[in-house]
């Protein structure tokens, strides 16, 4: 151990929000941009969610607008999975589920926003003036709407598409292992919401900081989740074009190998097949 360094859970909880950070923002950018090329260049079908996938990405580096964040990102799922369901009651659930997440959302942020009046002046009132700000009772009433909404929205969006890996017949077996594979992310996008609600109100305890420090790690990792599902849910056209690209050069090689043995083949029995010479008679001897 290092002189003069000391290691608690404090520290370790906050090594953990800062790796959790690094890992999300590397996998999350580069699906994201796939994400972009498939949707606008290799379907040519850029949609809104799309947009609020993007909208939600970048939120997601930055940390005062954590709540957009979460609308946004309810907002990409919604309308990309209203593409997937087709019965008229999953779309009605799915629409309200949407509606009622913007909604507290949107409540949310500016209730946020103006926490201490106007918004130049956040800081210096909240930490000079803090009687001014909104009561702490109240944020966590919203906080408690908000993580409840969007722990119902989660489990709508991981159990309708499940209903229809179940039921349908006519998918094969490499689909349904794909499918539930990134369904797989979301449940633990739901179990991380769980978590959040259980922490949350530890979030104005300030004799025990770690839990609060718990309830960041997982509010980090919760959206995170949902956004590289929601990226790999659209990557199956660039990989079938990737597999047909390998498979159609691969045949190439394959028939140009062939060629190459058979026209050895041809040239060899044509040159067996040559009639020999017959033979020089000697003069001398016919003489």
């Amino acid at each position: 151990m290092a002189p003069g360094i000391t290691y608690s859970s404090d520290n370790v909880l906050a090594w953990a929000i800062s790796i959790t950070a690094v890992i999300t923002l590397v996998l999350i950018w580069p699906l994201f941009f796939l994400r972009v090329y498939v949707r606008a260049f290799v379907v040519r079908s850029f949609g809104l969610d799309d947009w609020f996938m993007g909208l939600s990405v970048l939120m997601h580096i930055m940390i005062l607008f954590f709540i957009l964040e979460y609308i946004f990102l309810k907002l990409s799922l919604g309308f990309q999975f209203l593409r997937l369901l087709t019965a008229t009651w999953e779309r009605l659930i799915l629409y309200s589920a949407v509606l009622v997440t913007t909604v507290l959302g949107t409540v949310h942020f500016f209730f946020f926003l103006f926490f201490c009046g106007v918004p130049q002046h956040y800081a210096i009132v909240l930490f000079t003036q803090p009687q001014k700000c909104h009561s702490e009772k109240a944020d966590t009433i919203l906080q408690y709407l908000q993580v409840t909404t969007s722990m119902a929205f989660d489990l709508i969006v991981v159990a309708l598409p499940l209903r229809h890996v179940i039921i349908t017949p006519s998918m094969n077996v490499r689909t349904k292992l794909t499918v539930s594979g990134i369904l797989l992310l979301g449940v633990g996008g739901l179990i991380a919401t769980i978590v959040r609600l259980v922490r949350l109100s530890d979030i104005y305890d300030v004799e025990a900081p770690q839990t609060g420090t718990v309830g960041a790690l997982v509010s980090a990792i919760e959206p995170a989740l949902f956004v590289i599902g929601g990226c790999l849910g659209t990557l199956r056209p660039l990989v079938a074009k990737t597999l047909k690209i390998t498979q159609k050069t691969g045949g190439s090689t394959r028939m140009s190998n062939a060629s190459t043995i058979a026209q050895g083949s041809i040239s060899g029995s044509v040159w067996n097949k040559t009639p020999a010479l017959p033979p020089v008679e000697d003069e001398t001897e016919q003489a």
